[in-house]
């Protein structure tokens, strides 16, 4: 662990999946390199169909050929690493995942290792292990939680620049304003199910219910092409209809000379605008 439990890195000091992140842990087992216990990165598969760390694997060999290597006769065969596999391996039955064949076996896993789900180490279903301990402190303290779940491809961006805890933990601006990550945007009949959507605000009596109105403390850009989400400028003001209990508000933004609707009502983070009592 690299100085806090949720940063996990390996013997050179890269910062590392665990098994126990993998949506169906079980079922993708064989993405495990069986050499330094993480998902595998950089795979490389052998021709009896497992797969290891680039890195990982070319220690293994060089640990093999030191062991078995008798004068200066170059050695043909290594054992597979895989715990159990009885297959002995020649160069021609490694290859990159990269340039494994589209069919058969090696083009299945491949297809398998992508479609793999893996939670954020900061993800609220990790909270039970010692490397979720940081995420359950932030979830305590500042209310702020995580349900991201992605593909490895999207992992490390994630963890780098959208989890809301990781920023939070790192003091990062606006990114730690202390809201959960966003929900996926649905479309279709399950779009109202997921969550609703706001309706017209009622500006009429805003002088009355000065306490709906507040000022974005950062710039809010909706994610993807999500339609119902309210893009927000720093300082723009803002009539907040309703707050839900995972950190998101349904608004509208008003215009500062007339206090009138300008565009259509969405969501946004509330952790981006300010208290009731900041606007007077």
């Amino acid at each position: 662990f690299g100085g806090r439990p949720s940063v996990v890195l390996d013997a050179h000091g890269k910062r590392r999946i665990l098994p126990r992140q993998l949506e169906d842990e079980a079922a993708s087992s064989q993405f495990v390199c069986p050499i330094c216990k993480f998902v595998v990165i950089n795979a490389v598969i052998t021709s009896c169909s497992h797969s290891f760390c680039d890195h990982c694997f070319r220690q293994w060999v060089g640990q093999q050929v030191t062991h078995v290597k008798k004068g200066d006769a170059p050695v043909q065969l290594i054992p597979c690493p895989q715990p159990r596999c009885q297959a002995k391996l020649r160069k021609k039955d490694i290859c990159a995942q990269s340039d494994a064949p589209k069919s058969g076996a090696a083009g299945l896993l491949t297809r398998l290792r992508n479609n793999l789900t893996v939670r954020c180490v900061h993800h609220s279903e990790h909270f039970k292990h010692e490397f979720g301990k940081d995420a359950e402190r932030v979830a305590k303290e500042a209310g702020i939680t995580c349900a991201w779940a992605g593909d490895l491809v999207a992992y490390e961006e994630h963890v780098r620049k959208s989890c809301f805890v990781e920023n939070h933990i790192a003091g990062n601006g606006a990114a730690a304003a202390g809201v959960a990550a966003p929900p996926k945007t649905e479309t279709g009949p399950l779009a109202a199910a997921a969550k609703p959507t706001p309706g017209p605000a009622d500006v009429s009596g805003a002088a009355e219910d000065r306490s709906s109105v507040r000022v974005a403390k950062y710039d809010f850009l909706p994610t993807g092409t999500d339609r119902v989400q309210l893009a927000l400028k720093a300082d723009d003001l803002v009539k907040v209809i309703e707050v839900t209990e995972s950190g998101w508000a349904a608004g509208v933004r008003l215009s500062k000379e007339t206090g009138e609707e300008v565009g259509e009502p969405g969501w946004f983070p509330v952790g981006y605008v300010s208290e009731p009592e900041a606007v007077k």
